[in-house]
Formats: C-alpha cells, structure tokens, sequence
C-alpha cells in the first residue's frame, strides 16, 4: 500500500451453497477511510522516511568504500587529490574481523601489487583500556604470505606494521609485505597479530605490552595489479660492473634487478611523458637494496626497490635513468 490517497480493497462476496443470493462478509469489509487516515497520519509518514533515508545512507557509505581508496591509507600514501584512480584495480575490501582479549581486530582494505601487499586495520579496545595517543604504541605480528603461490629467493620478503592514527580506543594500522623480486598471485593471506603494547622512550627503549592474545585473520587476496616489466637488452651499469637485468614499474614503486652492484648505488630517476624528472630517493620516497645471490657467487646479482610519492602511472613513464645510463621504456 503506497503513501498516496487512493486506497484500493476487495469486498468479498460469499455465494451460499443453497443457491440463495450472495451474502456480503461484513468481517471482510475493511474501513477505507479509517485505513487512510492511519497510513497518512504524519507520525507514519516520518518514520517511513526517515527509514528510506538510513537505507540510502548505508548503501552509499558501501558504495564509497567499495569504490575507492579509504582516506586513511590514501595518507598513508601521501596520495593527492584523484591519484587513488590509478589503484582501483588493485583494492579490496575484505570482511574480516576476530577478538580476544576484548580487543577487535578489522581488517578495513588491502592494496596489491605483483610484488607487494598493503593491509589497512583497525584495534579496537574495551573501555578498560584506553590509549594515550602521545605513547609509541605497537602491535606485533606479521603479514604472512606463506600460503601464496609466491616465487622469491629466501629472505627477499621485508615485513612491517606502521601505526597511522591513534584515538583513545582504536588503533588505525598498516601492515606492509613486498617482495621486491618476487611474483604474487591470487591465494589466501594471513595476518598474525600476537601483542599491543607501546615503546617506552629512553634510554635503553622498552616494550611494555598491555594485552596478549591470538589475532589471527585470515582472507584470499583476488585483485593484483601486475603492472609493466621491461627488460633491456644487456645494458650496462654506469661502471661496467655488471648489467641491468629487469625494471618492473607499479603506480608506487619500481624494482631494478642488476648483476655486478645494486642500482642504487648511482643516482636513480624516472623521465616522465611531459619532460620533467622524479629522483627515487628519501625525497620522494623510499627504497631498500638487497642481495639475491649466496656470498662468494661469481657475478653476484641485486635488487634495488623504490616505493615513490607521488604515485604515477606507469604509463607516464618514458625512461629510467640510472647514473648516465638511460633505460627506454617504451615497450614492455
């Protein structure tokens, strides 16, 4: 029955068996104007409203969160305003949530790569435990990749948890596994999360823990986004100690593989469509060497990882310039 004034209803006839004229149901006659006047009394009218406008409002806060990157990892990532469309292939939104301890864990949204995995969570503590936001609070644990189909020499993988934002009884988290040389693919994740406590700042740092428990969540990752892979053709490193072997570019990060000495130990930058140049390093981000082959091996061969901010397409990027030596790449 709709909110407007035509109300329509059926008076039942009843036809008796004897063959008598039909007999009108007074118990089946339903008070028209009574109806209408209860359905069109303000009081119902407000309540049906305020109800479409609550449904609308969760399904839009539903809308955004599934369409776009969440706010708090968008700052993480320094992100500015419309870069997050580069990543929308690489976004999920898990629901998962575990507790012990009276302390919830959440698992809010993750961001992949081929080679890395961000996973954005939120703490949240009883009333009994409150969080001084001004403390270096801490929760251990780790992002596990073991059950991913993942194909990266031992020790290549680098682990962490950076806090993002402290209230007084919610922990908003990152935590972050790439692998600079490694190739992920669609499989379930873990995250292991043992301790929240905080680091007492002195002299000789320590960690007072003020809950342990098991928080343990588990998901299968779906989205990755593989981005471009180029590999030149014997192109030699500045100083003819070895060859640069691969350049794989993500909207956040860029991974050079080399023989001979690590790519970073020349200035590295990224040549852009429109001309201008990024330097890969502590201004504009982040990045780790590492070493791939076993101490003593002949030839010995690196990976040098760059996480860059702003994020860039990799589309938007022309060459890869290492010390003099410039890396085209144009085709992937």
């Amino acid at each position: 029955v709709g909110l407007g004034t035509d109300v329509c209803c059926n008076v039942i006839h009843v036809q008796p068996l004897d063959g008598r004229a039909p007999v009108r149901d007074r118990h089946l006659v339903i008070d028209l104007q009574r109806l209408q006047t209860e359905l069109l009394h303000p009081d119902r009218i407000a309540l049906f409203l305020r109800a479409v406008l609550v449904c609308l409002a969760v399904a839009g806060t539903a809308l955004a969160v599934n369409l776009g990157l969440h706010e708090k990892l968008a700052a993480y990532f320094h992100l500015q305003s419309g870069e997050s469309a580069l990543l929308e292939s690489a976004i999920e939104n898990p629901v998962t949530t575990v507790s012990d301890q009276g302390i919830s864990v959440t698992i809010r949204q993750t961001l992949a790569n081929s080679s890395g995995l961000y996973v954005l969570y939120e703490v949240t503590t009883p009333e009994s435990i409150v969080l001084d936001p001004e403390k270096n609070w801490h929760m251990e644990g780790f992002l596990d990749l073991s059950s991913l189909p993942l194909q990266a020499p031992l020790g290549s993988s680098i682990f962490g948890n950076d806090i993002v934002e402290v209230t007084p009884h919610k922990i908003t988290a990152v935590a972050y596994a790439y692998t600079p040389v490694g190739t992920m693919s669609s499989g379930t994740v873990h995250l292991r999360l043992t301790r929240l406590g905080y680091w007492e700042v002195s002299s000789s740092p320590q960690f007072i823990p003020i809950a342990e428990g098991t928080w343990h969540l588990t998901w299968h990752l779906t989205h990755i986004d593989p981005g471009i892979t180029v590999t030149p053709p014997a192109l030699p490193l500045p100083d003819g100690s070895g060859n640069i072997e691969s350049i794989s570019l993500s909207p956040f990060s860029c991974v050079v593989i080399s023989t001979g000495a690590p790519a970073s130990d020349w200035p590295v930058s990224l040549v852009l469509q429109n001309g201008s140049t990024l330097p890969l390093d502590a201004s504009n981000g982040q990045y780790t060497t590492g070493r791939l082959s076993a101490s003593g091996q002949e030839n010995p061969q690196y990976y040098s990882y760059f996480q860059f901010h702003p994020l860039i397409s990799p589309s938007d990027i022309t060459a890869l310039v290492i010390g003099g030596t410039r890396v085209s790449l144009g085709a992937s």
